[in-house]
Parts: structure tokens; sequence; C-alpha cells
């Protein structure tokens, strides 16, 4: 009995259920991501994204059980605009090169333009 305890941990069961199960989670959460991302950059409203879940879990997708409601997918889709925001302006700031702006006067305040 004692020999069989000891191989079965050496097998370390415990450790790759959890890291299963882990992955699993990682997994659904990066698909509700992904959905997120995809609604937020064609401009479709997060009044949708509950239906868009649905339709892939009817085509087999495994959404997980959690992030499915329209007020998840806003703070999802601020989360990415945070996370891409700090990874462009780290990049700029590495840049070791000239870069410049241009402004472009806006036409409503055109009469008051000193040109």
């Amino acid at each position: 009995m004692a020999g069989e305890i000891d191989r079965l941990a050496s097998q370390n069961m415990l450790p790759n259920a959890l890291n299963k199960g882990c992955s699993r989670a990682l997994a659904t959460t990066a698909r509700c991501f992904r959905t997120v991302y995809k609604m937020a950059k064609t401009g479709k409203p997060f009044t949708d994204y509950p239906d868009s879940v649905e339709l892939q879990e009817l085509n087999g997708v495994d959404m997980g059980r959690v992030l499915h409601s329209n007020v998840v997918a806003k703070d999802i889709a601020s989360f990415i605009s945070r996370q891409l925001k700090t990874a462009t302006l780290k990049q700029l700031l590495e840049y070791d090169g000239y870069f410049s702006v241009l402004l472009d006067e806006s036409t409503s305040l055109r009469a008051l333009s000193a040109s």
C-alpha cells in the first residue's frame, strides 16, 4: 500500500490535474477575450456579445460558464484597450529614432484661424 502511494505521488497526479483545469479555464477566457476584441474592432455593440457566445457554443466551441454578459464585454474591452495603450506607449518610449506628430486644425474653427 505504501509503495502504491509513493508511485502515485511520483506521477504528480494532483499538479497535473490542477494544470489541466487551469489551462482549460485560460483557453475559455482567451476565447471570450478574442470575441470581445473582434466585436470592438468591427464596431459591434456589446449587447450582441451574449448572442455571439451562444452562437459559438451552438457551433461546438467551449466558451466556459462565465464572462458571457454585455457588462463583462465592456470591462474586457476596457482592459484590452489599456493593455494596448500601455504596449504602444512602451514601444514609443523605447524607440531610438525620431518621430513626428501631425495635428490638423478643426474645420469648425476655420474662421478663427490665423491663416
